[in-house]
């Protein structure tokens, strides 16, 4: 290796001053800037391009949410829970129609043949 290729020693004052700035930091309650993951970076791709239709079609319309991972392992409705969601449904209740989907796409899916 070459000289230009290794990275030079840090010097005992940049050592002190990283220190001294992270401990303040810390004690401000100030957090580094952090990676995004994955998944954040996808929710915000996706929230830039609905963005604009949403305001067109209902400007008025609360905004869909990507924070909740996928809930694994949904269970068919049972007649009452049925009942109770269709009247919040019928409301206006917006997670009420979403508890519904999810069902309904778990019953399909147990129901669906196993793939060979």
């Amino acid at each position: 290796m070459t000289k230009s290729e290794t990275k030079p020693a840090k010097t005992q004052d940049e050592v002190i001053t990283e220190t001294v700035t992270a401990v303040l930091n810390k004690a401000l309650g100030i957090e580094p800037p952090k990676e995004e993951t994955l998944e954040e970076k996808v929710q915000k791709a996706v929230s830039a391009v609905l963005e604009p239709i949403l305001n067109k079609t209902a400007p008025g319309a609360p905004r869909p949410t990507f924070s909740k991972p996928a809930a694994t392992g949904e269970q068919p409705l049972t007649e009452e829970k049925r009942a109770e969601l269709a009247k919040r449904a019928n409301a206006g209740d917006r997670e009420a129609v979403i508890e519904m989907f999810k069902a309904t796409s778990a019953q399909q899916l147990a129901q669906r043949p196993a793939a060979a």
